[in-house]
């Protein structure tokens, strides 16, 4: 790896989570292999290049975006006189579209289906269903939220995401309403707040 792309990765390094330092630095760890095997050098490195070695990834163009970028990011932070990556487009790619979001006729229909009839799992699934619709909580969000996060007074839940950075996010009454059903059952003050009620319930009832 050349010292110009060390100097980069140790100045991100201060400015992004571990998990983008890590695919940052194997971006350009490839990048730099790419060069060094065609005699090249980052300061006389051409739009061509960068262009070239786009293509020569075996990936959508999603992916080869993210590497532009931080190719582009690079050569911004080398200060070159005229960046190799900064007027490179991609063609629209009509195969990757967003996520169908449900509306909340969807979704109050899908709450309906988990009223709480005393099945374990459906206390459970409902409480899921609205700290993820209602608070707006990504799946592993909801895996690591543990008990002692939800403020049942302030309703509010604390919430920890990507690089471990925590915020607190507002709770709707009825995420509250669910929570405090679903405790009841639990009968639980710490741990992890979503768990399997199969294992939970044999063992407090053994």
């Amino acid at each position: 790896m050349t010292s110009e792309i060390t100097d980069y990765l140790r100045y991100v390094r201060l400015h992004v989570a571990a998990t983008t330092l890590r695919r940052k630095e194997w971006e350009l760890r490839a990048f730099g292999q790419w060069l060094e095997k065609r005699g090249k050098v980052l300061p006389e490195t051409m739009q061509a290049d960068v262009e070239a070695f786009l293509l020569s990834l075996d990936a959508q163009n999603q992916f080869r975006r993210s590497v532009c970028a931080t190719i582009r990011d690079l050569f911004a932070f080398l200060k070159v006189p005229e960046n190799p990556a900064a007027k490179i487009e991609f063609k629209r790619d009509d195969s990757l579209r967003l996520f169908h979001v449900p509306g909340k006729a969807a979704v109050d229909a899908i709450i309906a289906k988990l009223a709480d009839d005393g099945d374990d799992l459906r206390i459970r699934d409902r409480l899921m269903v609205e700290l993820a619709y209602g608070s707006g909580l990504r799946r592993d969000e909801l895996r690591k939220v543990n008990v002692e996060d939800i403020d049942l007074e302030g309703q509010t839940v604390r919430v920890t995401g990507k690089g471990n950075k925590t915020r607190l996010v507002p709770v709707t009454a009825k995420a509250a309403s669910a929570a405090r059903t679903y405790l009841a059952h639990r009968h639980a003050t710490r741990g992890p707040l979503l768990v399997s009620f199969i294992l939970n319930f044999s063992v407090s009832s053994a």
